[in-house]
């Protein structure tokens, strides 16, 4: 998400990729290798950057080093942060903007002080890199993400095996691993998963003799275009996540005419509309049951919430969204009265898994 905004953001703004990983970063950004967050603000200091926008932390030692040097802060919350975090943000006087990644992230925050540093700019995609293919499209389920407890796979698992049971022999399409974040983690039996947390699903996924269920297609990580290619011939999105603060794979699935059904959880409340583009359910059984609606609907019902899905999907566009990140920007400067043609704002995303900007308004 830092490099599709630093991308549309650097036709406004001469904009500074901050990495350890500087390989395919696009040539209309400024990329600088770094090491650490304090060698990233030893180097956003001496470029004069006023703003450096960065994921949290998660950890006081960083917060503390934050006030060493003149750069200003912008937290974008991609996660949830734990109460001590949100604490250490508050009273920490270099961090100036806390940045939710959508509306009912933001919405909890309100009562602890943090939430007068808050906003939201919701997350997007770029629209034009999903097209809608049904020629192959049949009434498949499909599951996209990381295939660890907290997303909850195994729920989604028990839901398609009783669709299974009760007549509806429709594939179940997995997109993802355990391996979709940490590349060094060890895979069980069937390579999607760690071997304890393989031990409670993979019963609703084979038969008596331990094989795969034929419908039970295993796609492991994907690139962009295999990934759409495969939602393209599902026909509904399932997900039992808990802990979305935004949802990237429901807002994919919407671009594709994908109707999603997903638990409560603020990241799925922000894209899926109630009824009109999926449905947003509060427990296991709502899950199966709204599985069951979409697939027993009437083809006219259904092509209504397809075309519904797409729609709404478009406000997520990327470049509408790096607007308000621009907005933003100049918002600060005003509040500040510091807007003049040389300013510069920077972001920086925790090292390991880090792409940062660092902007220079043109």
């Amino acid at each position: 998400m830092f490099s599709l905004v630093s991308y549309y953001l650097a036709d406004t703004f001469k904009t500074y990729v901050f990495t350890n990983i500087i390989d395919n970063l696009s040539n209309k950004t400024n990329n600088i290798s770094i090491d650490s967050l304090e060698d990233t603000l030893k180097k956003a200091d001496d470029l004069g950057i006023d703003y450096l926008v960065c994921r949290s932390f998660g950890n006081k030692d960083d917060y503390d080093l934050l006030k060493n040097y003149k750069t200003k802060i912008v937290i974008w919350s991609h996660n949830f942060s734990k109460f001590k975090e949100l604490n250490w943000i508050s009273n920490s006087n270099s961090v100036i903007k806390y940045v939710c990644v959508g509306k009912h992230q933001f919405d909890l925050l309100n009562g602890h002080p943090i939430y007068k540093k808050a906003t939201y700019i919701f997350n997007g995609l770029p629209i034009y890199a999903y097209k809608i293919d049904e020629k192959n499209s049949n009434k498949a389920i499909c599951y996209v993400g990381s295939i660890i407890k907290g997303k909850g796979f195994d729920t989604c698992c028990k839901v398609w095996r009783e669709l299974y049971d009760n007549g509806y022999k429709v594939d179940f399409n997995i997109i993802g691993s355990a391996k979709l974040y940490n590349s060094s983690k060890t895979l069980g039996k069937y390579g999607i998963a760690s071997p304890e947390y393989e031990q409670e699903f993979i019963k609703y996924l084979i038969d008596d003799d331990g094989k795969l269920i034929k419908q039970v297609k295993l796609y492991g990580v994907l690139g962009h275009k295999e990934k759409i290619d495969v939602i393209n011939k599902s026909y509904l999105g399932l997900s039992a996540s808990e802990e979305e603060t935004f949802g990237l794979i429901a807002l994919e699935f919407a671009l594709l005419g994908k109707p999603f059904v997903a638990l409560e959880t603020c990241g799925y409340k922000d894209i899926v509309i109630n009824g009109k583009t999926g449905f947003i359910v509060k427990n296991e059984d709502e899950l199966y049951d709204m599985c069951v609606k979409i697939l027993s609907v009437e083809n006219q019902k259904y092509m209504n919430m397809s075309d519904n899905s797409t729609v709404e999907a478009r406000k997520f566009d990327i470049k509408t969204l790096a607007n308000d990140w621009k907005n933003l920007f100049i918002g600060l400067n005003k509040n500040e009265e510091l807007l003049n043609r040389n300013e510069r704002i920077g972001l920086f995303k925790r090292i390991y898994n880090i792409i940062g900007i660092a902007l220079n308004k043109r």
